[in-house]
C-alpha cells in the first residue's frame, strides 16, 4: 500500500507542476532595443539609434526605398566572402521564413556590395525556396554599403553578425549570425515575442 501511494505521489507531482506551468506560465521575456544611446562614431550619440531610410537598386534596375516597407524587417548582408556558402545562407533564411508561415513572414532586405552576387542570390532563392514576396534584393556601392553596414545597421567587420532585425519603428532589436543555428533559433523566438508585443 505504501509503495502504491509513493508511486501515485511520484507521478502526481511532475504532472501537477507541468499543468501549473502550462496554465499560468508565460515563456516570454523582454527583447531590448539595441543602441539606445546611439552608435559610437556615427554622429548620433546620446539619442536612440534608428536605421536610416535606405534607397537601393534592385536587380531589375528599380529603386527600392525601405521607407515604403511596413512591419518588421530583417536586413541580410551578403559579402563576396559569403559566395561559397550561399546555399547554406539561403537555407537558413528559408527556415526563418517558414517559421512564420501561419502568421506571415517578415520582409527580408537582402543587400550586397557586389553586382555580380545579385544574380547568384536570385537563382539560389528560387532553387531553395525563399519566396519572392518575402524579400527585396538590392545592391549598394562599396562606400554606401560600408557606411550603412556600420552606421545604419550597427555591424562591425570584426563581428560575425549578418542579420539585423528592425521593428516597425526601425529600431534595432537583434543582431544575429545566419550560420549559427542557435542564433537563428533565437531570432525566430525573439521575433515571435516582438510581434505579439507590437
Amino acid at each position: 500500500m505504501k509503495k502504491f501511494i509513493f508511486l501515485i505521489l511520484t507521478l502526481a507531482i511532475p504532472v501537477s507542476i507541468f499543468l501549473f506551468l502550462k496554465i499560468f506560465g508565460n515563456n516570454e521575456f523582454e527583447v531590448p532595443v539595441l543602441f539606445e544611446d546611439g552608435l559610437p562614431g556615427c554622429g548620433n550619440s546620446g539619442q536612440p539609434h534608428r536605421i536610416t531610410p535606405l534607397k537601393f537598386m534592385s536587380s531589375s534596375g528599380a529603386t527600392i526605398d525601405t521607407q515604403d516597407m511596413d512591419g518588421f524587417l530583417i536586413f541580410c548582408v551578403f559579402e563576396v566572402a559569403d559566395t561559397a556558402r550561399l546555399d547554406e545562407y539561403i537555407i537558413q533564411l528559408v527556415r526563418i521564413q517558414d517559421a512564420f508561415y501561419e502568421i506571415g513572414s517578415p520582409t527580408f532586405v537582402l543587400l550586397s556590395d557586389e553586382k555580380g552576387l545579385m544574380s547568384g542570390i536570385i537563382a539560389k532563392t528560387k532553387d531553395i525556396g525563399l519566396q519572392a514576396k518575402h524579400y527585396q534584393l538590392g545592391y549598394l556601392g562599396k562606400s554606401e554599403f560600408s557606411d550603412f553596414f556600420k552606421c545604419g545597421l550597427g555591424l562591425t567587420s570584426a563581428g560575425s553578425a549578418n542579420l539585423v532585425v528592425a521593428d516597425p519603428e526601425r529600431r534595432i532589436r537583434g543582431l544575429y549570425d545566419v550560420m549559427d543555428l542557435e542564433q537563428t533559433e533565437q531570432l525566430i523566438l525573439e521575433l515571435k515575442i516582438l510581434r505579439k508585443q507590437v
